[in-house]
Order: C-alpha cells, then structure tokens, then sequence
C-alpha cells in the first residue's frame, strides 16, 4: 500500500483498510500470480465477495481473452454505510474528501459488478432488491 493509503488508514481507523487503496491486482506480482491462476484454470464461473477486485480482475481476463460468467456475491452495497461512517469522523477534511472520492470509485465498482453479473446473491429482501 502507498504512503498516501496508510495516512488515510490512521486517519480513518474505523474503515477497513482495503477500501482505502487500489485493488491488488494492480500491482505487478499480484497481477503476474492471478494471470497464471486464470490461464491454468481458465475459470467458467467468477464469484466476487468484494467488489473492489472486480474491475482489475475482469480487465486480466479481457487481457487474457477469457469470459467467464461473473457471480455477485457481495450481499449488500457497503458504500453507503462506509460514507455515513466517514462523516461522523474527526478526520481532515482533505482526508475526508480524498477518502470520499475512493468510496465513490468503489460505488461504481458495486454498481457495474452488480450490472455485469449473471447472478446475485444477497442476505436479505432489501439487500436483493439493492443489488
């Protein structure tokens, strides 16, 4: 994680640290080990708990012109709660702004891994109705 991540992460410790940064299948190592997950599988069917990897995952599958079906299965949309959460901190507004922008990114994130599945899973009437 980047300098500017662990600053938001001490800022904001009551946030889960991995919406704060990139998807970890950005970073080369990472990208170079799931590539070669995908190749040796070449998977029909992805599931996704959290959407923060959606997006960097399917870009290697179109990199690796794979299409498997895609399966939500996040539950709930998180953004919405994470966003109350952040108002009510004592952090900058720089890093409340900063950190606002992320969870923005990461709504998109839910709503187009919502969008593109095949299929959701949910734990609730309301939750099904939101995804």
């Amino acid at each position: 994680m980047g300098h500017r991540t662990n600053e938001l992460i001490n800022a904001i410790p009551h946030l889960e640290a991995w919406y704060l940064g990139e998807s970890p299948a950005t970073t080369q190592e990472v990208r170079e080990h799931i590539s070669r997950i995908l190749l040796t599988h070449k998977p029909d069917v992805l599931i996704f708990e959290q959407p923060y990897l959606y997006r960097s995952v399917m870009a290697l599958c179109k990199e690796l012109e794979l299409d498997p079906i895609v399966i939500n299965s996040t539950q709930n949309f998180e953004t919405p709660m994470l966003k109350s959460i952040l108002e009510s901190t004592s952090a900058t507004a720089e890093l409340r702004a900063e950190y606002s922008s992320r969870l923005d990114q990461l709504l998109l994130d839910e709503e187009q891994l919502a969008l593109h599945s095949a299929g959701s899973i949910a734990v609730s009437d309301l939750d099904a109705a939101e995804v």
